[in-house]
Protein backbone atom coordinates (compact mmCIF):
# COMPACT_ATOMS: atom_id res chain seq x y z
CA UNK A 1 0.00 0.00 0.00
CA UNK A 2 1.41 3.53 -0.62
CA UNK A 3 0.32 6.52 0.72
CA UNK A 4 0.79 10.45 -0.89
CA UNK A 5 -0.19 13.66 0.53
CA UNK A 6 -0.64 16.70 -1.48
CA UNK A 7 -1.25 20.10 0.22
CA UNK A 8 -4.12 22.34 -1.90
CA UNK A 9 -5.81 25.56 -1.11
CA UNK A 10 -7.89 24.89 1.66
CA UNK A 11 -6.73 21.52 2.72
CA UNK A 12 -5.04 18.44 1.97
CA UNK A 13 -5.22 15.67 -0.36
CA UNK A 14 -4.59 12.13 0.47
CA UNK A 15 -4.30 9.28 -1.90
CA UNK A 16 -4.04 5.44 -1.04
CA UNK A 17 -3.35 2.92 -4.31
CA UNK A 18 -2.86 -0.89 -4.00
CA UNK A 19 -0.90 -3.28 -5.85
CA UNK A 20 -4.23 -4.73 -7.19
CA UNK A 21 -4.83 -0.82 -9.33
CA UNK A 22 -7.11 1.19 -6.84
CA UNK A 23 -6.25 4.32 -6.28
CA UNK A 24 -8.00 6.79 -4.13
CA UNK A 25 -8.13 10.25 -3.06
CA UNK A 26 -9.45 11.94 -0.33
CA UNK A 27 -9.72 15.48 0.38
CA UNK A 28 -9.87 17.10 3.89
CA UNK A 29 -11.95 19.76 2.83
CA UNK A 30 -15.98 18.17 3.51
CA UNK A 31 -14.48 14.94 4.04
CA UNK A 32 -14.34 14.24 0.32
CA UNK A 33 -13.42 11.48 -2.18
CA UNK A 34 -12.12 13.66 -4.57
CA UNK A 35 -11.36 10.76 -6.88
CA UNK A 36 -11.46 6.59 -7.69
CA UNK A 37 -9.62 5.06 -9.89
CA UNK A 38 -9.18 1.57 -11.24
CA UNK A 39 -6.25 0.14 -13.48
CA UNK A 40 -5.84 3.75 -14.70
CA UNK A 41 -9.83 3.59 -15.36
CA UNK A 42 -11.65 6.40 -13.61
CA UNK A 43 -14.63 5.62 -11.42
CA UNK A 44 -16.26 8.23 -9.53
CA UNK A 45 -17.76 11.21 -11.50
CA UNK A 46 -15.22 14.74 -9.97
CA UNK A 47 -14.71 17.75 -12.17
CA UNK A 48 -11.61 18.10 -13.78
CA UNK A 49 -9.86 20.62 -11.64
CA UNK A 50 -9.35 21.09 -7.77
CA UNK A 51 -10.66 24.53 -7.83
CA UNK A 52 -14.19 23.64 -9.13
CA UNK A 53 -14.46 20.36 -7.17
CA UNK A 54 -13.63 22.89 -3.84
CA UNK A 55 -15.76 25.64 -4.73
CA UNK A 56 -19.03 23.77 -6.42
CA UNK A 57 -23.02 23.47 -5.03
CA UNK A 58 -23.28 20.10 -6.05
CA UNK A 59 -20.83 18.64 -3.43
CA UNK A 60 -19.36 16.45 -5.70
CA UNK A 61 -17.99 13.12 -3.67
CA UNK A 62 -18.64 14.87 -0.09
CA UNK A 63 -19.21 12.52 3.00
CA UNK A 64 -20.69 15.40 4.80
CA UNK A 65 -23.35 17.91 2.78
CA UNK A 66 -24.05 21.54 3.66
CA UNK A 67 -26.53 20.52 6.44
CA UNK A 68 -24.67 17.32 8.10
CA UNK A 69 -25.18 17.21 11.88
CA UNK A 70 -27.97 19.04 11.96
Amino acid sequence: MKFEQRKIKEGWLLTISNAAGLKVTFSSVGAGIYDIEFHGKKMLATPKDIDTYLHNRNFYGKIIGPYGGR
